[in-house]
């Protein structure tokens, strides 16, 4: 069981394009363009409302939780856990896929250039009313599981394309 050492900040700082500060809401509307690593991300801007982390008893796993409101209003949460190896990683995907409603996609998780890194699923996890259903992007790479949650499954892609390991 992991013990939470959670460190909660309410801090604003707005995300936009490239992961670089950008001016509150301009657009409501997400349009695609190009960003300088030659990934395309809508025109979507995401506020960081909290971020902890946790270590669990034993020190074989770590976690830290980021929550964001994207400019639509959803919010999203992204985390990330480095587990003692990589099949504890893959072990816990799998496990997650099992809970879910609906898997959407199930494939592998490649790296920039192709290579196979790891496990990704789409999953759909019911609400208790249909518009509060919820959208999980997961995915390894090595000992390492990222998941990304949103009641939109647009703003839940959009974020994992931001991610430093996408």
């Amino acid at each position: 069981m992991l013990r939470f050492l959670l460190i909660m900040l309410s801090l604003v700082f707005v995300i936009g394009e490239n992961g670089f500060p950008s001016p509150p809401f301009q657009s409501a509307e997400p349009t695609p363009h190009t960003a300088e690593c030659g990934r395309t991300f809508p025109k979507r801007l995401f506020i960081l409302l909290s971020l902890g982390d946790a270590v669990a008893h034993d020190g074989t796993t770590r976690m830290a939780v980021r929550r964001y409101a994207a400019s639509g209003g959803t919010t999203v949460s992204v985390s990330h856990a480095t587990f003692g190896s990589r099949r504890l990683s893959t072990d816990e995907l799998r496990y997650l896929a099992t809970q879910a409603t609906k898997v959407v996609e199930r494939g592998p998780e490649r790296a920039r250039f192709g290579n196979t890194v790891g496990e990704r699923v789409v999953l759909k996890f019911a609400g208790k009313a249909p518009d509060q259903d919820t959208a999980v992007v997961a995915w390894t790479v090595g000992r390492d599981l990222y998941k990304v949650s949103s009641h939109s499954i647009q703003v839940a892609l959009d974020m994992e394309q931001r991610q430093p390991n996408q």
